[in-house]
């Protein structure tokens, strides 16, 4: 299977068959003023791949190019934001990494901090992008599958191409 994202579609191609569904990737970030930065309960760690690491950045939509799409995981009620299914993906992209102010919330993007206490900078590497359904009108990358049916019929399509030995893969370009 096939999808093809751009921000607001996400359409899908299994052999001649074809549809898409209603879906979205909106963040909260400096850049469009949504995340406050000096609360320190808004603060995001990367996904990083480590549990250990707890590093600070800013969120970013899910990043362009073309990711393999690996088996969706089942997610409980509780998990208001991930419920009922999420599917992971490989995608991955650098993000800046922030300095925290004396309470912990967000200062400014190591890159821009002009003071004696920075010695380097490095961009760190954010991975766990996947597609899922939520309430919430933004997500802190992922995809966002519109409607609860869409993302248990996207679902079960990724499972059957799994199941019949065929990769699914999704490419993401955004058109603004």
């Amino acid at each position: 299977m096939k999808l093809h994202f751009n921000g607001s579609i996400l359409a899908w191609k299994i052999g001649c068959q074809h549809g898409w569904i209603g879906a979205d990737c909106q963040v909260r970030n400096e850049l469009n003023g949504e995340r406050p930065l000096h609360d320190p309960d808004q603060v995001v760690y990367a996904e990083t791949g480590n549990r250990y690491d707890k590093i600070p950045y800013m969120p970013r939509r899910f990043p362009e190019g073309t990711w393999p799409i690996g088996m969706p995981r089942s997610k409980p009620p509780e998990d208001e934001y991930l419920w009922p299914w999420y599917i992971p993906t490989d995608a991955w992209q650098y993000v800046d990494t922030w300095l925290l102010d004396e309470d912990g919330g967000y200062e400014c993007a190591e890159e821009n901090a002009l003071n004696e206490s920075v010695v380097e900078f490095f961009p760190v590497i954010d991975t766990a992008y996947g597609m899922h359904y939520s309430k919430s009108r933004t997500t802190l990358g992922c995809i966002h599958v519109l409607a609860e049916t869409d993302i248990r019929a996207l679902t079960l399509m990724v499972f059957r191409e799994l199941r019949a030995g065929h990769k699914n893969i999704i490419e993401v370009k955004y058109e603004d």
